[in-house]
């Protein structure tokens, strides 16, 4: 097997291995994006590990695509990949196709993923504003109106709803 082949055969091999993972990582964040939505703190947890080892495989994936690009004596950077996808749709064919998959997956994981920052945001500020309520400091000022029928924020933050 000449050494083009054979960095073609194992791009392609790391590329199918991310794509697993890829689709291993949207399923989790799906899970979490559920587990965000009931606020499930068991699952989000279990889900928090799970990232953590896959994102560790991906970066170790990473890892071994930059030290093949290196031992093909190819500056580690996106315009040498692009080269070595050139190469091997020349001598083998169908790396360009599978690298198109892991970034259109990588693609969905980064939707899915910014989609839960929302969603944990959003619940994270409504869990602050009850707790502020609670404890009777408001998250943010309270308008108030007064006698002329202006507002005008709470000089206190409100008053208390509950005494500690």
């Amino acid at each position: 097997m000449t050494v083009a082949a054979r960095l073609c055969a194992d791009m392609g091999t790391l590329l199918e291995q991310e794509q697993e993972q890829l689709s291993v990582l949207l399923s989790v964040l799906q899970a979490e994006r559920d587990a965000l939505t009931v606020r499930d703190t068991d699952t989000l947890s279990a889900v928090a590990g799970q990232k953590q080892a896959i994102m560790a495989t991906l970066e170790s994936s990473h890892t071994t695509r930059l030290k093949l690009m290196q031992l093909a004596r190819m500056p580690a950077e996106e315009q040498s990949f692009e080269q070595i996808l050139g190469l091997c749709e020349q001598t083998s064919g169908g790396l360009a196709e599978l690298w198109q998959r892991t970034r259109s997956l990588l693609e969905a994981c980064q939707q899915q993923n910014q989609g839960n920052g929302v969603l944990l945001e959003s619940s994270r500020r409504a869990t602050h504003e009850a707790l502020s309520i609670l404890l009777g400091y408001p998250a943010e000022p309270l308008n108030l109106y007064d006698i002329a029928g202006k507002t005008t924020a709470s000089q206190f933050g409100g008053s208390r709803s509950v005494k500690a």
